[in-house]
């Protein structure tokens, strides 16, 4: 949509501390060339950047003629990926948002993780898709993440929550290891 800018006052982003801050710097005339460059008017038609030599991407290749290969092997991956996995650009947030909520109008809890212990090991899902579960040994440590089966030998008690992006906690399992 290169007829939008490229900021646009998102309900999600206007929650954050930082873009609020951001906007007051703006509005006092305290941001510098770069920085104003995310309140353009418009975006280019298409935008193509080489991330090593300009990691901020603030110069745009897709008009030079020495990247026109690179423009267009990167305009086939594009269409590649837009058939594969759909385009919701088009979709208001809060549609979206209704969305993952499963046409609710609140959100839904992340599942309770379920623990399988297996010898001194330990499996942790949830039945939420796309939740991350969070786990502890000791209540002052800190949270992992659960990446695979953890080895309880040397524990004495665990601590589980599952959460997924948009979605309220679920409930802290507290389960003793040793009896």
């Amino acid at each position: 949509m290169p007829e939008k800018p490229f900021y646009q006052n998102i309900g999600y982003r206007l929650h954050q501390p930082m873009m609020r801050v951001i906007l007051e710097m703006k509005d006092e005339g305290k941001l510098n060339k770069e920085q104003m460059y995310w309140f353009r008017k418009r975006k280019p038609y298409e935008e193509l950047y080489d991330c090593e030599k300009d990691p901020f991407q603030f110069n745009n290749l897709a008009n030079d003629p020495q990247y026109k290969d690179k423009l267009e092997e990167m305009r086939h991956a594009f269409d590649k990926w837009l058939n594969a996995v759909g385009d919701l650009s088009l979709m208001e947030e809060s549609s979206m948002v209704k969305r993952w909520w499963n046409g609710e109008d609140k959100a839904p809890v992340t599942g309770k993780p379920k623990v399988t212990k297996i010898k001194n090991r330990i499996e942790l899902t949830s039945s939420t898709p796309g939740a991350s579960i969070g786990y502890k040994f000791k209540w002052k440590d800190n949270w992992r993440v659960y990446m695979d089966a953890v080895d309880t030998n040397t524990q004495d008690s665990l601590y589980v929550i599952a959460q997924r992006i948009g979605y309220i906690k679920s409930d802290l399992i507290s389960i003793p290891l040793k009896k």
